[in-house]
C-alpha cells in the first residue's frame, strides 16, 4: 500500500498525536514560556567569555570543547538512527562553533558542507516574512480578503493572507488525500501546475468555515503566493530574491521550475515507495507556489533561521506579528508551542523543519541568546521512513547549548 508523500513542514500532520516531522520537536514542550512579541534583547550569556570561548548557559565553554560535543551528538544519532549523512552548522552569537559534515552522500562520496539540497518549508518562513515586508510597505494588508486578488478562490471573500499563512484559512491538505498519492507516486518526477494542486485542494470540502479551526495545507501557500504576485505584479521568484535572499546575503539559495539542483549535491535516497532508492530528483512541483521551490546549502538554512528568527528585515510590530501566539487556541497548540507566520514557536525558538523524499532538514534560532542551529540529513536502508531526525539533533544541541532554554526532548 503507497503512503502519501511526505510534507516540507510536517508529515502525518492528521495524526491525532503532534501531527508530522515536528513531532521531536513540540513533543513535550510543556514549560512555561513567555509569548513572543518586541524585538528581543540579544543577550548571548556572560560578557566574560575569551575570544576562543563562547557562552554556555551562565558560564562559558571553549569553542573546542563545544564542537566535540557537537560532533559527539551528531555521530551518536547517525548511529543510533541509521543516518546516511549529516550536516551541520552552529553559531553561538557572532561566534561560528562548527559547520561539518559526516556520513557519505553517495556510496565512496563523502557528505561535505557546502552541498546543496531542498529546502522545502524553509521557503514558508520566506513567504511569512515577505508578506510581513509587503505589509510595511503598504503593498498587502494580510486582513484584507483575498477576493482582491483571486476572485474565484474557495471562500475568497472571508479567507485571508495571514489565514493562509497561519493554517487557519480551512483547506485540507492534498498530501495524504489519495488521488494526489496516486498520482504522486505513479510518477514521482512529474510536474504538477498550481491549478492542479488546487484542484486536490477543492475536491474535499473545507476542514472548517474560515478562521475557525487550525489545519495545515500546502494549498494555502500556493494561494499566499498567488496573492503576493498579483498584489505586487511581480513573480514570486522575484520577489523572494529581492526583498529575502539578496537583503539577507543568501547567495547560495535560489528557486528553480524543475527538480534541479546545483552542483554539489547532496544526495537522498528513501523507501517511501517500498523499495530503497534514489530520490534526489524526484520532482517537488508540489510542495510549494512557484518561484518558492528552493535549494540551498547548510551555511545559509543557519543564516535563514538568523534573519528569520531576529526580524532583521521587519518593523519591531512585524516582528511582533511574526511571532505572535494566534495559534494557541487551537487544539495541539499551546501558548509555548504554536504555528506562527511562517514558522514554529517551540519555547521561544524559532522552527522551521523540512521533509521531502529521502531530504530531512530542520533550523532553529533562540532570539534572546542568539544560538542558531541547522541540520541537514538523509538516511541509510533500514532507517525509519517517517522521523525527521535533523528535528532531534537541533533539539539536542539546543540543549546541550542552552541548558533549560533548549527545544525539548520527545
Amino acid at each position: 500500500m503507497r503512503r502519501p508523500p511526505a510534507s516540507w513542514a510536517w508529515r502525518r500532520l492528521r495524526t491525532v498525536a503532534l501531527g508530522l516531522a515536528g513531532a521531536a520537536l513540540l513533543a513535550g514542550a510543556a514549560t512555561t514560556g513567555t509569548a513572543q512579541g518586541a524585538q528581543p534583547s540579544h543577550a548571548s550569556g556572560p560578557a566574560a567569555c575569551g575570544e576562543n570561548q563562547i557562552p554556555r548557559g551562565d558560564s562559558c565553554v571553549s569553542r573546542a570543547t563545544a564542537t566535540r560535543q557537537i560532533n559527539a551528538i551528531v555521530a551518536r544519532t547517525m548511529r543510533q538512527k541509521k543516518l546516511k549523512s549529516a550536516i551541520y552548522t552552529v553559531r553561538v552569537g557572532s561566534r561560528d562553533v562548527v559547520t561539518r559534515a559526516q556520513g557519505t552522500s553517495m556510496t565512496g562520496v563523502p557528505a561535505r558542507p557546502n552541498m546543496q539540497f531542498r529546502i522545502g518549508s524553509v521557503a514558508i518562513a520566506y513567504l511569512g516574512t515577505l508578506a510581513l515586508i509587503l505589509q510595511d510597505e503598504g503593498t498587502l494588508d494580510l486582513d484584507e480578503p483575498i477576493a482582491r486578488y483571486l476572485p474565484n478562490a474557495r471562500g475568497a471573500d472571508r479567507v485571508t493572507p495571514r489565514m493562509l499563512l497561519l493554517g487557519t484559512a480551512g483547506n485540507r491538505d492534498f498530501v495524504g488525500y489519495g488521488p494526489f498519492s496516486r498520482d504522486f507516486y505513479a510518477d514521482p518526477f512529474r510536474q504538477f501546475t498550481e491549478r492542479q494542486l488546487l484542484d486536490y485542494v477543492y475536491a474535499r470540502s473545507p476542514a472548517c468555515a474560515p478562521g475557525s479551526c487550525w489545519t495545515y495545507s500546502h494549498g494555502n501557500f500556493v494561494l499566499l503566493g498567488q496573492v503576493m504576485s498579483r498584489a505586487t505584479g511581480t513573480p514570486l521568484r522575484t520577489l523572494i530574491q529581492r526583498k529575502i535572499l539578496r537583503p539577507a546575503g543568501l547567495r547560495n539559495t535560489a528557486s528553480f521550475s524543475t527538480a534541479r539542483i546545483p552542483q554539489p549535491v547532496l544526495h537522498a535516497f528513501t523507501r517511501e515507495r517500498g523499495t530503497y532508492e534514489e530520490s534526489t530528483f524526484w520532482n517537488p512541483s508540489w510542495t510549494l507556489a512557484r518561484g518558492a521551490v528552493m535549494t540551498s546549502n547548510i551555511r545559509d538554512v543557519a543564516r535563514s533561521a538568523r534573519v528569520i528568527g531576529s526580524g532583521r528585515l521587519l518593523s519591531p510590530e512585524s516582528y511582533r506579528q511574526l511571532l505572535a501566539p494566534t495559534t494557541a487556541q487551537f487544539p495541539m497548540w499551546s501558548p509555548n508551542v504554536y504555528f506562527a507566520l511562517g514558522v514554529v514557536s517551540v519555547n521561544n525558538w524559532v522552527i522551521q523543519n523540512p521533509s521531502f523524499g529521502g531530504y530531512f532538514a530542520a533550523m532553529g534560532y533562540l532570539p534572546s541568546q542568539r544560538i542558531s542551529i541547522a541540520v541537514a540529513s538523509t538516511k541509510r536502508e533500514g532507517a525509519k521512513v517517517d522521523p525527521n531526525y535533523s528535528n532531534e539533533l537541533v533539539g539536542t544541541i539546543s540543549r546541550y547549548l542552552a541548558p533549560g532554554k533548549g527545544v525539548p526532548a520527545s
